[in-house]
């Protein structure tokens, strides 16, 4: 018995070694400090498969990005990863999708940040999007879109909000920070509790909202979608840096 164990433990850490190694990674990657006074700009590259080029980003915003999170789930760290940023710009070795990029960066920001994150639920303070009782209002200013229909973007019919209840909650917490009326707008995102979607609504929206009246949130939701919108505690998946280094050099 103790020969077969003695076995089983080199060919099992040789095979965690060989899954380690095919990981898909970026096949060149610069990593640099941000020019100061550069404006802010991001995101996954100029929609080119076979790029992923992002400037002005903190640690902590890649890290959001890396993990498909949301600003409120990543804590810890030095002060730096809020304050310092970064221009990356990396070549897969062939042409990768979105979720392939996302794992290269993760990758990166490990190798290049030293960076170390651990998952763990919290309970924190949430706003829970659900259906009222009698709702959700379908009707001119909440409507499912059908095939490839575009959201109304027109500004005069009030406040355009759309696409999936994924993106709406994080449309409806970024315009909650905005119009927060008792603390003047300007709110950031450390000051709103974050939007869970519990509707059980699917598919995508085109969400027009009056947002000219006296009342809160709550208010404006249920009286024109039909939906409820209720102060929590709930479990939240936080992702906690545990440690993090300033890039060295490309």
């Amino acid at each position: 018995m103790a020969r077969k164990t003695w076995i089983t433990v080199p060919i099992f850490m040789g095979f965690a070694a060989v899954l380690l190694s095919q990981q898909p990674a970026f096949e060149v990657a610069s990593v640099k400090p941000s020019e100061a006074g550069r404006a802010v700009k991001g995101g996954p590259g100029r929609n080119d498969p076979g790029l992923f080029s992002v400037r002005n980003r903190p640690l902590k915003s890649l890290v959001q990005m890396a993990y498909e999170v949301q600003d409120y789930q990543v804590t810890g760290g030095p002060s730096w990863v809020e304050t310092e940023r970064f221009d990356i710009d990396a070549k897969p070795a062939v042409a990768a999708s979105r979720a392939e990029m996302m794992v290269m960066l993760r990758a990166l920001l490990a190798e290049r940040f030293q960076l170390r994150v651990r998952r763990e639920s919290k309970p924190v303070a949430t706003y829970v999007l659900t259906v009222a009782k009698g709702g959700p209002k379908f009707g001119p200013q909440f409507r499912k879109l059908g095939q490839g229909e575009q959201i109304t973007t027109d500004p005069s019919k009030g406040l355009p909000l759309g696409g999936d209840m994924k993106g709406f909650v994080f449309l409806l917490r970024r315009n909650m920070q905005m119009f927060d009326p008792e603390k003047g707008g300007g709110v950031s995102a450390q000051d709103t509790p974050p939007v869970l979607d519990q509707t059980g609504l699917v598919g995508d929206y085109d969400i027009i909202l009056n947002i000219n009246t006296h009342e809160d949130w709550a208010g404006i939701l249920e009286h024109q979608l039909g939906l409820k919108l209720e102060l929590r505690k709930s479990p939240v998946e936080m992702l906690v840096i545990e440690h993090a280094e300033r890039p060295s050099g490309n």
